[in-house]
């Protein structure tokens, strides 16, 4: 669980005069009705792609789609709407994030039937929070629970997020397929990032889609990721478990796939923030500033990412 407050128009902002080349390609194809399993309306608010879901037939809860919950089961903030689910607790478990204050203790409830986009899936634990000021706006974080069972497509164009039988799944003509790798349910790929004018640094970067930022990079890993001169030193957010410091600057040049974008506005944690929730996340991640730029298709089961140049790039 990452920061909200990254959004589009704060302090990031500087990451929408990105210049970027790639295929020129058209917006990203739809998908046929026999395809899609559900079609999902989604917000895209605060740099998060949220959508609604039901839980044993309640009113929707807004929910945060976030490739970096590699956890199956939908989370859940505490309040009058959960209590008036009625849920059965099977005992508690420790979660954490980014930041250093600790873990939180969640209650986990045995499986729960949920809905979205009319697709309904049984048994589906739900870990409620304590109330907390971080999720204010949000109920709650879903991601392995889709990622894992559908080929997932996110189109920020068309703010619809579509849930496709992996097992027939086929890429557009044109679009752009990188490689995914696993790593406790987490996806990572390869990239190559040019901090300054230098030579391209290899780096191994897992997928958050629930983060706001373009990039986030991990000295810790390799020293030549280290932040650029004129780096501003500053407070980066807030997540699960408390402040994240670090410092702010651009990097030359980011190569995911195909594409290539230059001047990217990048956050650089300090050493004991580099890895939230305990979790190695290597050479650090890509976020939703750039993940959005595309229509994507997260296809978990053929270990694939698939871009399409969306209309936001």
């Amino acid at each position: 669980m990452k920061t909200p407050n990254q959004a589009r128009g704060g302090l990031f902002t500087a990451v929408a005069a990105l210049t970027i080349a790639g295929p020129a390609q058209g917006v990203g194809q739809t998908i046929s009705d026999s395809e899609a399993l559900a079609r999902v309306p989604m917000t895209f608010t605060r740099n998060q792609v949220r959508i609604p879901v039901s839980v044993n037939g309640s009113e929707p809860f807004t929910l945060i789609l976030d490739t970096g919950m590699p956890t199956r089961g939908l989370l859940l903030r505490a309040g009058e709407r959960v209590d008036a689910l009625g849920l059965e607790f099977l005992g508690t478990d420790s979660v954490s994030g980014g930041g250093s204050d600790g873990a939180l203790s969640a209650r986990v409830s045995k499986g729960q039937r949920i809905e979205l986009g009319g697709l309904a899936i049984p048994e589906v634990p739900v870990i409620v929070l304590p109330e907390q000021n971080l999720m204010q706006d949000v109920d709650g974080v879903i991601g392995a629970e889709l990622f894992e069972r559908f080929a997932v497509r996110v189109d920020a164009d068309r703010l619809r997020v579509e849930l496709i039988d992996p097992g027939i799944f086929q890429p557009a003509h044109g679009s752009s397929i990188v490689p995914l790798r696993f790593n406790q349910g987490v996806a990572f790929v390869d990239a190559e990032v040019t901090v300054d004018a230098g030579a391209p640094v290899a780096a191994d970067l897992a997928l958050d889609l629930g983060a706001g930022h373009a990039l986030w990079l991990n000295e810790k890993s390799n020293p030549r990721l280290a932040s650029p001169a004129g780096a501003i030193e500053t407070v980066l957010g807030r997540g699960l478990s408390g402040e994240i410091r670090g410092s702010i600057g651009r990097v030359h040049r980011l190569q995911l796939g195909d594409f290539a974008f230059e001047n990217v506005v990048t956050l650089f944690p300090v050493g004991e923030h580099q890895n939230p929730g305990g979790f190695d996340f290597r050479d650090g991640f890509i976020g939703a500033e750039i993940l959005t730029r595309f229509v994507v298709t997260y296809d978990y089961a053929q270990k694939r990412m698939v871009l399409e140049r969306g209309g936001m790039f």
